[in-house]
């Protein structure tokens, strides 16, 4: 669960000549349907959780909290 990292130094014109290295770090990229913190969240809850259990959650009404949430629900078979 490593996030991939993106060498970004050719965006920062001093860069090169300071032999400096930028990395970004892309959480966004750590899964293809739940991504960034929400993924190493429920990841923790992977453990803990039996199959079956029962799981109640909340998110705002612009995130994708919810949609995560039902993801990572339906493949570790919680209700």
């Amino acid at each position: 669960m490593n996030s991939p990292l993106h060498d970004v130094s050719h965006c920062f014109p001093l860069a090169p000549s300071t032999s400096l290295t930028i990395l970004l770090k892309r959480d966004d990229l750590i899964h293809p349907i739940v991504s960034g913190n929400k993924w190493r969240k429920l990841y923790g809850l992977t453990h803990q959780l039996p199959e079956g259990a029962k799981v109640f959650t909340m998110g705002g009404p612009w995130s994708n909290h919810a949609h995560a949430v039902a993801y990572v629900a339906n493949l570790y078979r919680w209700n």
